[in-house]
């Protein structure tokens, strides 16, 4: 098993960058505690009292157990950010198809692990903001205070546990819908420590808003609902609840208590603030550029990685190594592309080239007859809907008719392109437009570079190719009349990939026809590719 290579690259590349991602959020962790724990005793009279307070604080033993706790969280958030992380975005049609998807029963357990991993983090932020525990010893003027080892429920304390769990559920169960569990790669070329300094505020923010909104939700759920879990408790651990001393919070002015509302946001923030970082640092290490070796009779070559059985993020990684070293006249370029001499290492060129052209040009082809496909079928619906008479009224056709109108209306709305099922099309679209940018540059160098290689006989195909997807990418987002979001998230940054392959295909047919000139009307293509291709250019 140990001497697959594919096992032992695979264990190179990801697992080793998911160990190091982990690393850096258990270490980020004492210092996102430190700052909760300021914050969680901060009083607006005593400015210096939590600073001097806080010093202390990990010192003792139930603290660090409560620290503890909160790493042992994050380890196991980030183990399951790894199982079910994917470089494809999740579309359904609606969210209301994603939120169906969740009762598969991986997701039901993923819902559940999120849940306890909520609950036990919030038990950790009330040891350290020196909250007082689940099980008290009953007030004085309690009506059990005289018997003997009595023990009282603290209603705060019980609040925040189920807050913890609550805001874990709903975590994993809107992540589907919001695309956590999506690793984009960032457009631009940074260190790490730069992107994470960038990404930091919005996460901030982000994790803060979220935050206000669990809490509300969840308040609300437990003014309607909160005596069921309440008496569980009680019964279950044989406690009791004086409502003279300690205040139910079903009532609205208990629910409404600042200290209680703080408490709740900033450890929820601080809950959201710790996974997303986690997430964050899962995304940015994962898509690091990873430089595979070109020589052919290398088991790791990228031509073999591209055509071999490997993850598709390490097919993604090796897609945008492909893209960047074709950009410049490095001598990996060259190596990819030039014939030295004859012989064993022009052969080794020619394999790495002709595998790792072939693999572009799979794709693009296969993308190509998608959306042929879809075009065909959304022009004979168009077609059908235009040419059906007024006096037919049959059920079939009315239903159809109605269908069609609802698909319209659905594919138009906030002005998105790709919604639902259009979007589905393009999921893997990142690694089409890495396929055309290297195909493209490829060319480039080819005639700057005006020597024999072995990529010169590929040009027709490769205008080809490019000419038959720029056309099926126009058709299909003028049917859908859609217009490019004006702003997103990296997180939806997927619902732009339509828009920018149509451009990079744009810019990669002109650079490729500038770059060849009078040369192209010598490339066996055919007359209506070269009609096409005059078309474009003007």
């Amino acid at each position: 098993m140990f001497d697959n290579p594919e096992v032992l690259f695979y264990r190179k590349v990801i697992l080793w960058r998911l160990v190091s991602s982990v690393t850096w959020a258990l270490l980020l962790t004492p210092l996102l505690a430190a700052a909760f724990v300021l914050l969680s005793r901060f009083r607006l009279r005593h400015l210096v009292r939590p600073v001097s307070e806080c010093l202390p604080v990990f010192t003792s033993v139930r603290e660090v157990l409560g620290l503890l706790m909160i790493c042992e969280m994050t380890v196991a958030f980030g183990l399951l950010n790894f199982r079910s992380y994917t470089v494809m975005p999740a579309v359904a049609h609606s969210k209301a198809v994603l939120l169906c998807r969740q009762l598969r029963p991986h997701r039901v357990l993923s819902c559940l692990y999120h849940c306890v991993m909520g609950t036990v983090l919030s038990w950790g932020c009330d040891i350290l903001s020196n909250q007082r525990a689940l099980v008290i010893p009953c007030p004085q003027n309690s009506g059990f205070h005289s018997d003997l080892g009595a023990r009282c429920l603290n209603e705060n304390g019980l609040v925040s546990l189920l807050a913890g769990g609550f805001v874990g559920f709903s975590y994993s169960l809107l992540g589907v819908v919001h695309n956590r569990n999506y690793v984009y790669f960032d457009t631009t070329q940074e260190s790490k420590l730069f992107s994470v300094c960038r990404r930091l505020p919005r996460v901030l923010k982000r994790s803060a808003t979220h935050a206000c909104y669990n809490v509300v939700v969840f308040m609300v759920f437990y003014s309607c609902i909160g005596y069921i879990p309440k008496e569980c408790v009680c019964k279950a651990l044989g406690l009791h609840l004086d409502s003279s001393s300690v205040h139910p919070l079903h009532l609205v002015a208990r629910l409404l208590d600042p200290p209680l509302l703080y408490h709740l946001w900033l450890s929820t923030t601080f809950l959201l603030f710790t996974w997303d970082v986690t997430l964050m640092l899962f995304r940015i290490f994962v898509t690091q550029v990873y430089t595979f070796p070109l020589q052919y009779h290398n088991l790791k070559n990228i031509a073999r990685v591209l055509a071999g059985k490997h993850p598709t993020l390490v097919k993604y990684l090796a897609l945008q190594d492909l893209a960047l070293l074709s950009q410049d006249y490095s001598p990996r370029c060259k190596e990819v592309l030039r014939i030295h001499r004859r012989g064993g290492k022009a052969k080794r060129a020619a394999h790495t080239w002709l595998a790792v052209s072939h693999e572009c040009l799979s794709r693009l082809t296969a993308l190509t007859k998608r959306l042929n496909n879809y075009n065909s079928v959304a022009t004979r619906h168009g077609g059908a809907g235009a040419q059906v008479p007024a006096s037919i009224n049959t059920p079939t056709l009315v239903q159809s008719l109605q269908r069609h109108r609802e698909q319209e209306a659905f594919l138009k709305k906030d002005g998105s392109a790709g919604q639902g099922p259009e979007l589905a099309l393009f999921a893997d679209c990142q690694a089409h437009i890495w396929a055309v940018e290297a195909l493209a540059n490829f060319v480039k160098v080819c005639v700057d570079e005006r020597r024999d290689n072995v990529a010169r006989g590929s040009f027709h195909h490769i205008f080809c190719c490019m000419i038959d997807l720029k056309e099926a990418v126009d058709q299909h987002l003028s049917l859908s009349g859609a217009s490019r979001p004006r702003s997103c998230s990296m997180e939806d940054s997927y619902k732009t990939f339509p828009f920018v392959l149509q451009g990079r295909l744009q810019d990669a047919i002109k650079m490729m026809s500038y770059s060849l000139r009078i040369y192209l009307r010598k490339l066996p293509m055919s007359a209506e590719h070269q009609k096409r291709l005059q078309t474009y250019m003007q």
